[in-house]
């Protein structure tokens, strides 16, 4: 599996309700992120692994860890794509 990207200093973040709002201010874009995505950017750096961070998911939301391992997967994907993560 592998490793959790990193948040990117170029990314600016305001929480408003719960959810973020990142500021890409390389390409002068906002990106509304959800409660779980919300929760995935916050520990981004503190996990090793996409398993890791789908475990501690599965118990915050108190669903399957397949699940949150897909919604992991999925977002950590979306957030690369987006430029705002890199790989570890």
């Amino acid at each position: 599996m592998a490793g959790v990207r990193r948040r990117l200093d170029s990314v600016l973040v305001r929480e408003v309700d719960g959810e973020l709002l990142l500021l890409d201010t390389s390409s002068n874009r906002i990106h509304q992120l959800n409660r779980t995505a919300s929760f995935i950017w916050r520990r981004c750096d503190d996990f090793g692994s996409e398993a890791e961070l789908a475990a501690e998911l599965a118990l915050e939301f108190e669903v399957e860890e397949r699940q949150a391992l897909s919604d992991v997967t999925e977002t950590l994907r979306t957030l690369r794509s987006l430029e705002l993560v890199s790989q570890d």
